[in-house]
């Protein structure tokens, strides 16, 4: 599973459409739905219900959700962890 199709899932969760999804990410519809489509072939279960005025998470699109929200979370806390580690590790005296 590649990062950007959790992010591509994750939009489309929050936003509950294609092209608001694509809005956000800067990108277009088909390259959207091209990652859906994958990532639900890899996962070998629908994530999505298509419906005429948007998207539905199915209970597997809920619970994968959950998942991406924390490896969302330990993206930004290994971010944190780099930038502290590589910043000055004493004071500067002049």
């Amino acid at each position: 599973m590649e990062i950007w199709s959790l992010r591509v899932f994750d939009a489309v969760m929050q936003t509950g459409s294609v092209s608001r999804a694509a809005e956000q990410l800067n990108c277009v519809q088909s390259n959207v739905t091209a990652r859906l489509k994958r990532l639900e072939e890899q996962l070998g279960t629908k994530l999505f219900v298509r419906e005429s005025r948007g998207m539905r998470p199915t209970r597997a699109g809920r619970a994968l959700a959950g998942y991406a929200g924390r490896v969302f979370g330990l993206l930004q806390e290994a971010e944190a962890a780099v930038r502290s580690a590589s910043g000055p590790t004493a004071p500067l005296r002049i």
